[in-house]
């Protein structure tokens, strides 16, 4: 167990919250506040002009919790900005900040492992997690990682990535914030307000990588992953929802490339994956701004353009694609699916 400092807690858990259906935050809470061999967190859940009131859901564990679980609110600002307001609470009262979405919840013994690798110097931890992905069990399998797996025999699931943390997160990312607990001190970053709807996780990953801080995680799955709102899932190939996804992602790629990769050192990736929106950007597009939200989509067009005007020189390749999907949809094939 870490040692309790003069006046604050050792954990702090930031919860963003907007749900349009009751019953799933608190399942998140109490999960929080139901972990083992560790001093009660302080539970933070940020109310982000929520169509569900969480002091109405919440309303028995305030009455019990009365020192443990608090609500703050603020305008709708998406889940970046949400989960900076808790952060920045967290940071006046926590050694610790661990993050939970309302839709997931934890394992009993989430932070005790976690407090495991940041006793032992770990800046940053985070933990293997149930997956959505067809034919994976956990986000680990799913993409791969790690390499080579710790004794688990011995009961040492904790262990630290050899290799480059940054290509890591580019290419294949291992982390879901759900999993993630850091050092408040030693991790000063802040969620991108700007990327309301992709990657705003990953840039933040990324900051940690970059910045060379010591980086821990546990093969074991300690987090459920839930199936509330969702600002990834059930995106639809050719929807206004999409472009505005592409958008936030071709977004961050060349945020990478201009504030992270200075130096050029994972230019090949940041190009393959710039490729890649772009083109899916194009295949999309066609579709949303014949559909019921064409204004929409014709917005986040503009958007794009004014972002990154060099998409116009992938519009002859993606034309040629364009055209092999209009064979494959007319010979029975079925349409590409969101990215990733």
């Amino acid at each position: 167990m870490i040692d309790e400092m003069a006046g604050r807690r050792d954990f702090s858990v930031v919860i963003p919250f907007f749900q349009r259906r009751a019953g799933i935050l608190t399942d998140a809470v109490t999960s929080a506040l139901s972990q083992q061999d560790v001093p009660t967190p302080l539970v933070i859940v940020v109310d982000d002009e929520s169509p569900v009131d969480p002091a109405v859901e919440l309303a028995d564990l305030l009455r019990r919790f009365p020192d443990d679980l608090v609500v703050l609110r603020q305008d709708n600002q998406g889940p970046g900005a949400a989960r900076n307001t808790g952060i920045r609470h967290a940071r006046t009262v926590s050694r610790y900040i661990a993050l939970l979405d309302s839709d997931d919840t934890w394992l009993p013994r989430h932070l005790s492992t976690a407090a495991t690798a940041l006793q032992a110097g770990a800046e940053f931890y985070f933990c293997d997690i149930s997956s959505r992905q067809s034919g994976a069990r956990t986000k680990f399998e799913g993409v791969g990682f790690p390499p080579t797996r710790p004794d688990e025999s011995r009961g040492d699931t904790i262990d630290e990535y050899p290799g480059d943390w940054v290509r890591l997160i580019l290419t294949s990312c291992p982390i879901n914030t759900s999993t993630v607990v850091f050092n408040a001190e030693a991790c000063p970053f802040e969620f991108r307000t700007d990327l309301r709807v992709a990657c705003e996780d990953y840039y933040f990953f990324l900051q940690v990588a970059a910045s060379r801080k010591r980086i821990a995680f546990s093969t074991t799955p300690q987090v459920k992953l839930g199936l509330g709102v969702n600002i990834y899932a059930g995106v639809k190939w050719g929807s206004a929802q999409m472009l505005e996804q592409l958008h936030d992602q071709v977004r961050y790629i060349k945020d990478v490339m201009t504030t992270i990769d200075t130096s050029r050192t994972y230019h090949r990736e940041c190009a393959a994956e710039l490729r890649t929106y772009r083109l899916s950007f194009w295949e999309s597009a066609p579709r949303a701004l014949r559909g019921r939200d064409r204004s929409r989509a014709a917005s986040a067009m503009g958007r794009m353009l004014a972002t990154d005007p060099a998409i116009l020189l992938s519009l002859p390749r993606a034309a040629v694609r364009l055209g092999s999907l209009w064979l494959a949809h007319k010979f029975g094939r079925s349409e590409p699916e969101a990215v990733d």
